[in-house]
């Protein structure tokens, strides 16, 4: 639900302003990116790279394509125009 979402990040802002660690598994890539000091990169539940935020590029769409040609080849993606 969109509305839980936002209470939940809500809540994960509130909590790391106190100074909380937290472990976060989420999909949601951008919005994770908003609050996070570090991230991991997972793979199959496998540690496949990671650093502090500031390492990750902010334009993710190029290492997200580089993800998706690995999962299921580069031909699947196609011409996407950037």
């Amino acid at each position: 639900s969109p509305l839980m979402t936002v209470q939940v990040y809500e809540k994960l802002e509130e909590l790391k302003k106190r100074e909380i660690t937290i472990f976060l598994v989420d999909q949601n890539l951008g919005k994770c990116m908003e609050i996070a000091d570090y991230v991991y990169i997972l793979e199959l539940g496998e540690i496949k790279g990671g650093g502090p935020k500031d390492s990750i590029p902010s334009d993710l769409t190029e290492l997200i394509k580089t993800w998706l040609k690995a999962d299921i080849g580069e031909e699947a993606i196609g011409n996407t125009g950037g």
